[in-house]
């Protein structure tokens, strides 16, 4: 069964197993073995972003399960940031290597987006690169309408607005 649980030392062992998954793949390798050699400063750092205790915007962050499988992660930050100003997103999502082109993506923003709906948000801001395919797809099958492309250093970000 699919759910949506905060961040817990409980699936310390798929959680880590996942990290290491996505270490060759991933833009910041740094962010992930942080998370692995502090994992428990890791959690603490997801409940203190929920209240605001955070360098960056406030965020909610969930973990997807399947049983007592670690899946992904999605973020919902509760006012949308991102790394340029012009392109700014509510949410971020990422699922395990070994797990991706198998549904759960668009399950995880399905079940997210009802997060966002119960912290208050009445629509969201999201944004994939251009050349993300399956990301489109998801942002689009949950209701995700285009509102425009816009040029970044190296390709184009495509940015889309999902009504709750």
């Amino acid at each position: 069964m699919l759910r949506l649980i905060q961040p817990t030392k409980k699936y310390k062992a798929t959680y880590i197993e996942a990290l290491h998954e996505s270490m060759k793949d991933s833009l910041y390798p740094e962010g992930l073995t942080y998370q692995i050699e502090n994992f428990e400063s890791h959690i603490q750092e997801t409940r203190n972003a929920k209240r605001g205790v955070t360098s960056g915007v406030p965020r909610s962050e969930y973990w997807l399960m399947d049983g007592d499988t670690y899946i992904g992660t999605i973020q919902i930050r509760h006012t949308p940031s991102g790394r340029y100003p012009n392109i700014k997103s509510h949410i971020y999502y990422e699922i395990r290597p070994s797990k991706r082109s198998l549904g759960y993506g668009t399950h995880i923003l399905r079940l997210g987006l009802k997060k966002a709906k119960t912290i208050g948000l009445s629509e969201l801001i999201i944004a994939c690169d251009e050349d993300n395919i399956g990301s489109k797809k998801i942002i689009e099958a949950n209701g995700g309408v285009l509102l425009s492309k816009e040029k970044i250093p190296d390709g184009s970000i495509l940015k889309y607005k999902i009504k709750l």
